[in-house]
């Protein structure tokens, strides 16, 4: 398993403000490279990744 703190402060964040563009501005990153992250953690942690991202959908 290769988790990367990058994927959960990603997660972290997006979790917290429960909204992709929102957390990837506090990130100072595009809301799609949030989104990668966030898939990639998905791939590793498919059921808490889930939770969240219905909730911000």
């Amino acid at each position: 398993m290769d988790l990367d703190l990058v994927l959960v402060r990603a997660f972290a964040e997006t979790a917290e403000r429960l909204h992709f563009g929102r957390a990837a501005e506090h990130l100072g990153i595009s809301q799609q490279a949030l989104s990668k992250r966030v898939a990639r953690l998905e791939t590793l942690l498919p059921y808490v990744c889930s939770s969240v991202r219905a909730a911000s959908g």
